[in-house]
C-alpha cells in the first residue's frame, strides 16, 4: 500500500457454489484452488501487500 497515508484493508471470507460470474471490470477472473495459491506464494505473481494477506488467511486455516 501506499506508506504515505494510513491505509485499512477489510478481508471477507465465504464460501460459493454454482458458475463464477464475472462482470466487465474482473472479466478475467478466475477460482484458484488453495494448492495452485500456495504454488505461487513467494514469486512475486501478487500485487501490493496482496500475498501477505492471503498468508495471514493460509495460516488462520492452518495450510501453512
Amino acid at each position: 500500500r501506499d506508506p504515505r497515508v494510513h491505509m485499512v484493508t477489510a478481508v471477507y471470507v465465504g464460501k460459493g457454489r454454482g458458475r463464477l460470474n464475472a462482470g466487465d471490470d474482473a472479466a478475467a477472473a478466475r477460482l484458484y484452488s488453495i494448492a495452485e495459491v500456495l504454488a505461487l506464494r513467494g514469486k512475486g505473481k501478487f500485487a501490493f501487500d496482496h500475498e501477505e494477506i492471503i498468508d495471514e488467511y493460509l495460516q488462520w486455516k492452518g495450510y501453512i
